[in-house]
């Protein structure tokens, strides 16, 4: 079975606009969300990664034909209400390539299985908490629906068939980058499938790492693309409460600070987007964004018991943890991010940062909606959608000078005795 398996998808996205859930339209999204028909959907596409999972051979390598393979795997019907049986078809794609990227990082079919667990689902379903339910499940890019798995290690994203289709076309170089570059920002794909519902509807999924997996509350949340026409969440004037900020993505335009970084750090950290913005830039692939989100540490005491282990802890329960702790690159140290100060506050935080929505292609459609813009009075050099060297370029002069362009602080260590000192460089 090859590729032609692609056909047209249903539209299910209800906006075109991307804006964070806010009280006039929290009605619309909780009532698309929270549908019974949304939710055996996605118990569905579950039980489909479980099944193929379960049936993949444990292979040590990988061949040409693995990138082009495609597992089918019949489900039955979640819909209670239907007369007749009824059955959806579930399509992994490449399989075993993913399996391989899976390894990369620690992920064994066991884990993997375990946290897209259907348990959540099926016992608030079976309860009709359908607003418990809701926690799980966020409204991303262009109306996409986004469900985080219960340990909220995993992101099950539906895309379009372009976004589809381009991934599945440059995978075996992403594949290949990510082998070669292991503290990749890009953020880490882990299955890419297609689902038939019973009604006819094509759906479109992909498993990624969820960027801001981790213990410690993420308050604020950005997403820079380096343009600036209409990126901006927060307006002048506007009433904002802290619950709705923490809540909402914010854009280019909403940050106005810097965050500041050691040396060592920095340099690194430049070197890693400028290495994966120029590969997206090579592929021809726009529109991608870094990720930011913020733990503001208040005080050194609060960074101390942040830090300091729990003494009660067995040694054995210790040694569990680390044989069990998933790979993570030097940019996701502490506590799943990276030290850092605000030059806002000059206040320490970790941040956590991921370049995500990474298969746009620049086609015939972008460029003319670049060219509307343009005629439109946008400026050419603030609009999102560019040529791919160019979005490249500025993406990287943006990210590395404008967000983390300073570096004079040695930021905190691990030792929970050191104190903090402002270092001339």
């Amino acid at each position: 079975m090859q590729s032609q398996r692609l056909t047209t998808p249903v539209n299910i996205q209800n906006n075109t606009n991307v804006k964070p859930v806010d009280p006039q339209n929290q009605k619309s999204f909780f009532s698309r969300v929270n549908s019974q028909e949304s939710w055996n959907t996605m118990l569905s596409f579950i039980i489909g990664v479980q099944r193929s999972i379960k049936r993949l051979d444990q292979v040590s390598g990988i061949s040409t034909e693995s990138f082009t393979q495609i597992r089918e795997i019949p489900i039955p019907s979640q819909e209670n209400y239907s007369p007749v049986p009824l059955e959806t078809k579930f399509y992994d794609y490449a399989p075993q390539v993913f399996q391989q990227i899976r390894r990369l990082y620690n992920i064994n079919d066991k884990a993997f299985i375990g946290s897209l667990s259907p348990l959540p689902i099926l016992g608030n379903l079976l309860l009709g908490n359908l607003q418990r339910l809701s926690t799980l499940m966020s409204e991303g890019k262009s109306g996409s629906l986004l469900y985080f798995t219960r340990d909220r290690r995993f992101v099950i994203k539906t895309i379009t068939e372009r976004e589809f289709r381009t991934f599945h076309k440059v995978l075996t170089h992403y594949y290949d980058y990510i082998r070669s570059n292991p503290h990749t920002l890009l953020i880490r794909y882990y299955g890419l499938y297609e689902m038939e519902l019973p009604t006819g509807k094509i759906l479109y999924f992909t498993v990624m790492g969820n960027v801001f997996e981790t213990k410690v509350k993420v308050s604020q949340r950005y997403d820079i693309k380096g343009s600036t026409v209409g990126r901006t969440t927060l307006r002048t004037n506007s009433k904002v409460s802290h619950t709705s900020l923490s809540s909402a993505c914010l854009k280019d335009n909403d940050l106005k600070f810097k965050f500041l970084l050691s040396s060592q750090t920095r340099r690194d950290l430049v070197v890693q987007i400028a290495s994966d913005s120029n590969w997206l830039g090579t592929h021809g692939l726009i529109d991608y964004s870094l990720l930011i989100g913020i733990h503001p540490l208040d005080d050194c005491k609060s960074c101390d018991i942040l830090f300091r282990e729990d003494s009660s802890k067995k040694e054995k329960d210790k040694e569990k943890e680390m044989r069990n702790y998933w790979w993570r690159s030097r940019f996701q140290q502490e506590f799943g991010g990276m030290m850092a100060h605000l030059s806002l506050d000059d206040k320490p935080a970790i941040i956590f940062v991921g370049i995500i929505d990474c298969f746009t292609i620049y086609d015939v459609r972008k460029r003319v909606e670049r060219c509307v813009k343009i005629l439109g009075g946008a400026p050419a050099k603030g609009i999102s959608v560019m040529p791919p060297v160019r979005y490249s370029q500025r993406f990287i002069n943006t990210v590395c000078e404008n967000i983390f362009g300073d570096h004079r602080w040695n930021l905190i260590s691990r030792n929970v005795d050191d104190e903090l000192e402002e270092v001339d460089l």
